[in-house]
């Protein structure tokens, strides 16, 4: 699932049922708990490291949270401690700017690992 916010593009508001974020949120995890063995995550591109933060910590186990917070990116893939299960502790790298520099991207984390 993809959560484009209205800062990418203000027709977007309302997207998820609601112009309040948290309400649009709540109802975006009531899909995916709905629906958790089909879904493997949700990207957010809400650029609120907070937000995406609480929105993690609420996924059901195994669903994952792909980051698209252009400014907070690297603490969000790092994560933290917090969080009942591993999928809650981090988001996962998905940003459209590496699928062009996907090889070169993949060789880079290959010679680090």
């Amino acid at each position: 699932l993809h959560w484009l916010g209205d800062m990418f593009d203000p027709a977007l508001r309302g997207y998820w049922g609601s112009d309040d974020v948290d309400a649009a949120m709540n109802t975006a995890l009531g899909v995916i708990e709905a629906h958790a063995g089909k879904v493997d995550g949700i990207k957010i591109s809400l650029l609120d490291r907070e937000r995406e933060i609480a929105m993690r910590r609420r996924l059901p186990d195994g669903v994952r949270m792909y980051t698209g917070d252009d400014f907070n990116y690297a603490e969000l893939i790092a994560g933290d401690t917090n969080g009942r299960a591993p999928n809650q502790r981090h988001s996962d790298a998905l940003l459209g700017i590496f699928d062009p520099i996907a090889p070169a991207a993949s060789a880079a984390l290959c010679a680090l690992a």
